[in-house]
């Protein structure tokens, strides 16, 4: 899953928030299109394996469902504009029609 420039610093607080969650020190965190460093000190109740499985998980998730809901507002937007701009015609249409009545 791609992660796109204008959310990077959504997805850097993100994952600073799961492993600060999870009793860890996050030092540095930058996050590319396609994968994330990050330079933690981590709890000794928790392995490595363990740290990177719940932020590979949970950013997954986070990434989907944020996705999911700038796509749907995009519909929303759309179905906004496109019935607005009907008004608008609608309107208009009235007016012609109001200013050609005798």
């Amino acid at each position: 899953m791609l992660i796109p420039e204008n959310n990077r610093i959504r997805i850097e607080k993100y994952i600073t928030g799961i492993v600060n969650n999870n009793s860890c020190k996050l030092y540095a965190i930058y996050a590319n299109p396609e994968h994330v460093h990050f330079l933690v000190s981590r709890s000794p109740e928790i392995s490595e394996e363990q740290l990177a499985s719940i932020v590979a998980e949970s950013s997954n998730r986070f990434i989907k469902h944020y996705q999911e809901t700038l796509q749907k507002n995009k519909v929303r937007i759309v179905r906004y504009l496109f019935t607005t701009e009907v008004n608008k015609a609608k309107i208009r249409l009235r007016h012609v029609k109001l200013q050609n009545s005798p």
